[in-house]
């Protein structure tokens, strides 16, 4: 070691990146090598990625301290601007990348600055949407400030219209609108960007725009001459900002970001400002006094309806301008459907196709892939980007890969699981290394081909664990597990189970580890060196498995729509040029040949890749129409006599059964939480699953791809019907099995009791492990059985048979395919299996198909009996101000009041606030199912959001119903009441319709009846337009204002208040959270709602009950906050003793003709 290289390695050390004994071994490692330290020591480092190129600059130039931030490593810059800087970095614990954003050094003196950053910080913690870049945490190290940002690799369009040029038209369009519906979340959150430009958007690859900066940037003179800062700072980029902006920042709320979207698509739509100028004052002046410039005289391609959007959006006067980023989102939806039209009668196509307003994102991740992933932002901006070496830095930041990519690649090198402790000998074999580690079940032999060239850490400790550490990454342990007699391969929280573990570098084998059982010693298999490569050998007895290459920073796939076929709504018999129907029996040659020629028929694909969150993905196989017998009478199994069954639509079916990884993505949340299997993995099959966790996966999934803009009309993810589920399972077959009627074969296709013994039980394994069936679906037998939406009944031939009678053990839905507790018999193609709805297994899980959806969403005025001259129903989400004038609108135009006052006997008055028709979420949102701490408790509780129609205006009383007002009509006092103007109290759901029955005779309404609302009302009632878990957001703190809850666990209260005591919600409603739940007009139903969408639905009892249970909303003073949320509900048997915290909420339904 030199004297020259001293100081940087005591820098290195200060640093705290590196530890010293780390470091020496470098330092040695290369003079044994006979390189010279003092030359090649950073280069090494950086080469073992111990250190980054800006790490070894910082370190060099004395600035190595800095590099840590609290419990951050900074990796790079990523850029800076007139606020501070943007710096890549790692967690150092949790290995997530991260992007931190840096307060300026200046800034932080200033008291004022530091005060808006620290509220800034708060207000991007509220926002939680796939449109804008989420805010992770926010801290201090010393003096420093910083905000923890999602890392996101992508351009910002200012840079991509930069190298690119101007977007196309459907491109900026489609840009612009995930750019407003982000927006639109933020503003319902009270945050108002106020600097919305195209550096501040960035392009994903998966082209999914994000908003960056939500309210952090600023004008700083300083920075650049069209910036102003000093005591009267102003907020935004003058090429973007609103005139009353650059007045008074302080003043400007929401329609100033819509005024700067509106700058930005003329922007991307023309590679250049709105308004010219040489100075910042004359750019600021031409916003205030130039005309509007026309968009269709500089972009001829652009329509006359996207020229009047914009033209409001970019008018001079705030009022002028649409009012809310939702109107800006109808008006561009609008846009494109008269885009959509006009492009359909002209045969266009590529990424101005027809197709394109409803798919959002289709061309921009293609668009994204030919431009450099560099981030240079535009020149007004004040955190503008500058590329610092490596060119390829992106802006802002994608967050660490899950365990399923990562054990893809391990940084340089690619990983395949083919299928994996005191004393070990060191072997050296063709310039490479191997160590042999003796334990009680074999000895594990690690071969390493060139441990100079393998770039990681590989090390044997007493515990028998094989590590495989490299900088940057999370560490990979093997180990032997006794019960199994096979490796376990740890990483990330996850593990599996294989036989053999390797690991390849430039395709080439370089790592590899395998038990020698004892007694059966495995020939060991050198790895030859890089110089000398062979191919490894199968291990014996060990089917290949086939498995995709997965790089470790995964590219997400191209956003990509889902095709389907149009479809005659009435089947008139096969098509007459269509091709013949598949029709059982076939062999595999001609199944794909049937699969082809429908796919062909109908202009779609017979493989697709749907695209989910994080980069997931969930592979769907075309099963062509056809006909076979359902069925198979064979003694032991529950079956009826087969039947014929023709299936005369298309369909696709997953190609695995759900697996971990897809589980997580679609519910955010463990599949495996209610059990403790020996192993999993993402590639493990999601299990454990109710018949409710099953249809809310599809649910979601449903939603997701809606809302992404990649799911056809009509079409819809769910589970199989028994038919379908057993016809895609015999693909052709007329035997026992999917393959066959010899049992021999089983092995090969499925897992069960007989192959799958695991510590001597039956264990669950990855998908894809056997041989797929003709269709192409792995997994139909065993592993995990699958759920379908049939009803336990008879079997029902003829065409799409559906077994779903709520009065026939409708509590039973079937599962097909048996599992591996199953004996080979029960996991045959006709074998069936009834299993109560709430109940999930260990061996239970979810296969989805997409189907036709026999009840699709429909524009009510397109497809309900609306009056031609009838307001615009309540389409959620809305604002305060939207749901007033909502209310004023169908008031108008029923000619009654918003608010109605019934007389009561005594003088008292009941009042009643009009609500109008619409549609919305029903249901508790997945983060509202989360804040339940018993889980198995909001699956009996919560049903999975489904969309609802309701078509009628009803009033609902402003208040719960009183103990005088329950006195004056029925003549006696409510059971648990406290005083004259609390609720009526322990009052049964019986006794609650009898009261408003006796308001029908007593106190009747021309046209109207009184009622319970039913839940779907009460729920519409309650949100008022929000979409949130409670109607003023999702802050449980702030539900005090709302509503009389529990403060905690323990903490409650044995007495009601007085009505009207707390705020109301935007529709005029008081008391919708907590004091006493309110009884709705619905049984408790199981799975009425799920997944599709209703019109005016009131749940019914699936089996009849002496003592029925009815639904209660809204919680009550004994109940902590996440019951009372819009979408959770309790189910209360109607008994005759009144019970504490049970009153209700008088509805009055309005005839409309």
């Amino acid at each position: 070691m030199t004297q020259v290289t001293q100081p940087f390695m005591e820098q290195v050390l200060a640093s705290g990146l590196i530890g010293k004994g780390e470091l020496q071994a470098v330092v040695n490692d290369l003079q044994k090598k006979g390189l010279d330290p003092q030359s090649r020591l950073a280069q090494e480092l950086v080469r073992r990625q111990l250190l980054t190129p800006f790490q070894v600059k910082q370190i060099a130039a004395g600035k190595g301290k800095s590099l840590l931030l609290g419990n951050y490593a900074v990796l790079d810059l990523l850029g800076q601007g007139g606020m501070g800087m943007v710096l890549k970095a790692e967690h150092q614990r949790m290995k997530r990348v991260v992007a931190l954003k840096i307060l300026s050094p200046s800034l932080v003196k200033n008291p004022a600055m530091l005060k808006r950053f620290q509220r800034e910080m708060e207000a991007a913690a509220k926002l939680e949407h796939p449109n804008i870049v989420t805010a992770h945490d926010a801290d201090t190290s010393g003096t420093t400030h910083f905000l923890v940002m999602q890392y996101v690799e992508g351009v910002d369009l200012s840079s991509l219209v930069k190298q690119r040029g101007p977007l196309t038209v459907s491109q900026a369009a489609l840009c612009l609108l995930q750019a407003a519906r982000g927006l639109e979340y933020a503003h319902k959150q009270g945050v108002v960007h106020r600097d919305i430009k195209p550096g501040n958007l960035l392009l994903d690859k998966e082209g999914r725009l994000k908003i960056l900066d939500m309210g952090l940037a600023l004008l700083d003179s300083t920075e650049a001459d069209e910036q102003l800062t000093g005591t009267g700072q102003i907020m935004g980029t003058v090429n973007f900002m609103a005139p009353e902006q650059a007045r008074d920042t302080s003043q400007v709320d929401r329609r100033a970001d819509i005024y700067a979207l509106g700058a930005t698509l003329w922007y991307l739509l023309t590679g250049k400002p709105m308004y010219g100028g040489d100075s910042t004052v004359q750019k600021l002046m031409a916003h205030q006094e130039q005309a509007i410039p026309s968009l269709r005289a500089a972009c001829p391609a652009v329509s006359p309806a996207l020229e009047a959007v914009f033209r409001k959006m970019v008018a001079k006067r705030p009022e002028d301008r649409q009012q809310s980023m939702t109107e800006v989102v109808a008006d561009l939806q609008r846009c494109q459907a008269v885009s959509s039209a006009a492009t359909a009668a002209t045969q266009s196509t590529g990424l101005d196709s027809p197709d394109l307003p409803l798919l959002e994102r289709q061309g921009l991740a293609l668009l994204l892939g030919k431009a450099p992933l560099e981030a240079r932002g535009d020149e007004t901006d004040p955190l503008a980007m500058e590329t610092v070496a490596p060119a390829y830095a992106p802006r802002v930041a994608l967050g660490d890969a899950t365990f399923l990519k990562k054990i893809g690649e391990f940084g340089m090198f690619t990983w395949m699981i083919i299928t994996i402790a005191s004393l070990f000998v060191i072997g050296i074999v063709s310039a490479g290394v191997v160590l042999r580690v003796k334990t009680s079940v074999g000895t594990v032999v690690l071969e390493i081909a060139n441990p100079d060239a393998i770039g990681a850490d590989v090390t044997v400790d007493g515990e028998q664990k094989i590590t495989i550490n490299r900088r940057g990454e999370v560490p990979i342990e093997i180990e032997v597990d006794n019960a199994t007699h096979q490796l376990r391969v740890s990483k990330g929280g996850f593990q599996t189970f294989t036989k053999e573990f390797t690991a390849s570098k430039n395709k080439e084998t370089v790592i590899r580890v395998h038990l020698e059982p004892l007694g059966q010693p495995v020939p060991p298999v050198s790895i030859a060196p890089p110089a000398t490569p062979g191919p490894m050998p199968p291990v014996a007895q060990v089917p290949p498995v086939v498995r995709p290459v997965v790089p470790a920073a995964i590219p997400a796939a191209p956003v990509v729509p889902i095709q389907a076929p149009v479809v005659p709504a009435k089947w008139d018999g096969w098509p007459a040029d269509g091709p013949p129907p598949a029709i059982v029996p076939f062999d595999e040659a001609q199944a794909k040949a049937h699969q082809k020629a429908w796919a062909d028929y109908y202009g779609v694909p017979t493989e697709q890749m749907i695209s989910l969150p994080d980069g997931q993905t969930l592979k769907m196989i075309f099963i062509p129409p056809g006909q076979f017998v359902m069925g198979a009478n064979v003694q032991g199994e529950m079956q009826s006599d087969p039947v014929d069954v023709t299936l005369s639509s298309p369909f696709w079916m997953a190609e695995t059964e759900a697996t971990q990884s897809q589980w997580m993505v679609i519910t955010s949340n463990e599949a495996w939480q209610s059990s403790t299997p020996d192993s999993v993995s993402p590639e493990h099959p999601a299990f454990n699953a109710s018949f409710r966790d099953a249809r809310e996966f599809c649910s979601e999934l449903t939603r997701l791809e809606r809302e992404a803009g990649r799911l056809p009309a009509g079409w819809r993810f769910d589970l199989p019907t028994e038919a379908q589920w057993e016809y895609a399972c015999r693909a052709g077959s007329q035997g026992l099995y999917g393959y066959g009627d010899d049992p021999g074969l089983a092995a090969e296709y499925g897992w069960f009791t007989e192959n799958s013994p695991t510590g001597g039980r039956p264990h669950i394994h990855p998908v894809r492990q056997k041989k797929p069936n003709a269709w192409g679906l792995f997994d139909m037998h065993g592993n995990v059985s699958e759920w379908c939406r049939d009803a336990m009944g008879t079997l029902l031939g003829g065409r799409e048979p559906f077994v779903d009678s709520p009065q026939e053990k409708a509590s039973e839905r079937m599962s097909r395919g048996g599992n591996a507790l199953s004996k080979g018999e029960i996991d045959r193609a006709a074998a069936r299996e009834a299993v109560n709805i709430g109940r999930g297994s260990g061996f239970t899980g979810v296969r989805p198909v997409l189907v036709r959806d026999e009840n699709p969403i429909v524009d009510p005025q397109g497809g309900r009996e609306w009056a031609a001259d009838a307001p615009s129903p309540a389409v959620f989400p809305f604002d305060a101000p939207g749901a007033a004038a909502h209310q004023q609108a169908w008031a108008d135009f029923l000619k009654v009041p918003v608010e109605k006052k019934v007389s009561l006997p005594g003088g008292q008055t009941l009042t009643m606030v009009l609500i109008p028709p619409g549609d919305f979420e029903m249901g508790c949102t997945p983060a509202g199912r989360r804040l339940f701490p018993d889980q198995h408790l909001a699956g009996v509780l919560l049903a999975p959001q489904h969309h609802v129609w309701l078509t009628k205006p009803f009033y609902l009383s402003k208040y719960e119903v009183t103990a005088e007002q329950w006195q004056a009509v029925t003549g006696k006092a409510p059971p648990l009441s406290q005083g004259p103007q609390t609720p009526a109290d322990g009052v049964t759901w019986s006794e609650s319709v009898a009261f408003l029955e006796q308001l029908n005779q007593s106190a009747a309404q021309p046209g109207m009846q009184f009622t319970l609302p039913s839940e779907a009302q009460w729920e519409f009632a309650c949100r008022a337009g929000t979409t949130t878990n409670w109607s003023f957001g999702d802050d449980p703190a702030q539900l005090s204002k709302y509503g009389y809850v529990a403060d905690k666990a323990g903490m409650v209260s044995n007495k009601a208040e007085p009505v009207g005591q707390r705020l109301p919600n935007a529709f005029g409603l008081h008391d919708m959270y907590g004091n006493v739940m309110e009884w709705c007009l619905d049984e408790v139903y199981y799975d009425l709602y799920a997944l599709r969408p209703l019109n005016d639905p009131v749940g019914e009892a699936s089996v009849k009950s002496s003592n029925p249970s009815y639904i209660a909303k809204g919680g009550n003073c004994r109940f902590e906050a996440y019951r009372s949320q819009s979408g959770a509900k309790s189910n209360v048997r109607d008994t005759s003793i009144g019970l504490f915290g049970c009153g209700f909420r008088a509805a009055l339904v309005i005839e409309v003709k």
